[in-house]
């Protein structure tokens, strides 16, 4: 991918509304491409961005359905055919560690000073069309400075990894993981 021709209008938009409800107002008819997203991080990353950079990414696994050592043991021991009771419960272990593990990430945004900032944060549920608690389906999380006026961009990072930023109006923003059409103007 070629920085340069990467188009970071629709994140300049975004990024320029200075008033919570109209920011909240903007996004509720947007759709962020994964594309787009990515091509932002990476000329942020880059140095040729106006923001700063900072990401997080977490796989929470209950204890209990990692797998050890005597399940391995089982399953390999099993041999091909039907499973017998150790074996299924090993399988069932499997299984459960999808439905229940919770990978998050988090992309900081922010100004050198630290006060200017975006934070946009998901989940692996936050993006999967099934049972998605937002009814109108994949999405990822926003806030940002107008939401804490007085929190610079470090406060929040550490707030946010410690869970204890207590956000309860963020922001639902449509998350597209599909590629757009070439040549189509970026939806944001």
């Amino acid at each position: 991918m070629n920085l340069q021709t990467v188009d970071p209008d629709g994140f300049t938009k975004l990024f320029n509304i200075k008033r919570k409800r109209e920011l909240i107002r903007y996004c509720k008819n947007l759709t962020i491409y994964q594309s787009d997203f990515v091509s932002f991080i990476l000329l942020c990353k880059s140095g040729m961005g106006d923001y700063n950079y900072l990401p997080f990414f977490h796989d929470k696994v209950p204890n209990h359905l990692i797998l050890k050592d005597e399940d391995h043991k089982v399953l390999r021991t099993n041999g091909i055919g039907p499973l017998n009771k150790r074996a299924q419960k090993a399988v069932n272990k499997m299984y459960q560690f999808f439905e229940e593990r919770c990978y998050s990430i988090a992309h900081l945004f922010y100004s050198d000073s630290g006060t200017y900032w975006y934070l946009f944060y998901f989940n692996n549920r936050d993006l999967s069309d099934i049972n998605n608690h937002w009814k109108k389906g994949q999405h990822i999380h926003l806030i940002n400075d107008l939401w804490f006026k007085n929190m610079r961009a470090d406060e929040v990072w550490k707030k946010h990894l410690a869970g204890d930023l207590g956000v309860s109006s963020k922001i639902h923003i449509r998350y597209s993981t599909e590629r757009k059409i070439i040549g189509a103007a970026p939806v944001f």
